[in-house]
């Protein structure tokens, strides 16, 4: 079950969003301990209680996370830090 669900539009080069999204994965990973890989135009994300997807499309960003039970209390921050991330586009 996706706990946050978040669709962005976003007017930017495919290249530059890749470069930001990189550099979210970064940070995630060193704020939560979070695992992260590429396929393709999707960043995967895993650790124990949270996973998700951020897929980059020509005009929108979409992204999916599920919380575990332990996680399910945090989600108003980790909505509000991506939210304040997509901002930035």
């Amino acid at each position: 079950m996706v706990d946050i669900a978040i669709h962005h539009k976003h007017q930017q080069d495919t290249v530059e969003l890749r470069q930001q999204a990189e550099s979210l994965a970064r940070q995630l990973a060193e704020k939560y301990q979070l695992q992260t890989e590429w396929r393709e135009d999707v960043l995967i994300f895993h650790r124990s209680g949270i996973r998700g997807q951020l897929q980059l499309a020509a005009d929108v960003i979409s992204l999916e996370v599920s919380l575990g039970l332990l996680m399910k209390p945090f989600k108003k921050t980790f909505e509000r830090e991506i939210r304040q991330f997509l901002t930035t586009l």
